[in-house]
């Protein structure tokens, strides 16, 4: 088992902490483009510290094009792990009462109160 920390991307601070701690492993968040000269770059500049890259995280695209491109630029720069975060897309409901139907916890109708009294 590897515990790794998490750093970004173009911060040396973080990665002398990680040293410091004596973590082998980091997992680095990349938020510029996902090309293969951007992520080559991170796993050298990890690698001269000492540290070995477990993985990368950030990527934030709905394009399947693009999401492909990261993978295979990823796969080109021999790095094993990528994180991801799946955003599910909203829907838009016609009334409350049908995305309460739909919901994952039942919800309760509350009944109309007049003066302070329930009826």
């Amino acid at each position: 088992m590897h515990i790794a920390l998490s750093v970004q991307f173009g911060r040396d601070d973080q990665l002398i902490f990680a040293q410091q701690l004596g973590v082998e492993h980091v997992v680095a968040s990349v938020e510029r483009r996902w090309d293969i000269e951007t992520l080559a770059a991170l796993k050298n500049r990890v690698e001269k510290t000492g540290l070995k890259l477990a993985g990368v995280e950030g990527l934030l695209t709905t394009d399947t094009e693009e999401a492909v491109a990261a993978v295979r630029a990823v796969e080109a720069a021999g790095i094993e792990l990528i994180s991801c975060v799946a955003v599910p897309r909203p829907t838009v409901s016609a009334s409350p009462r049908a995305a309460a139907e739909r919901s994952l916890v039942p919800t309760k109708r509350r009944s109309s109160c007049h003066r302070g009294q329930r009826q």
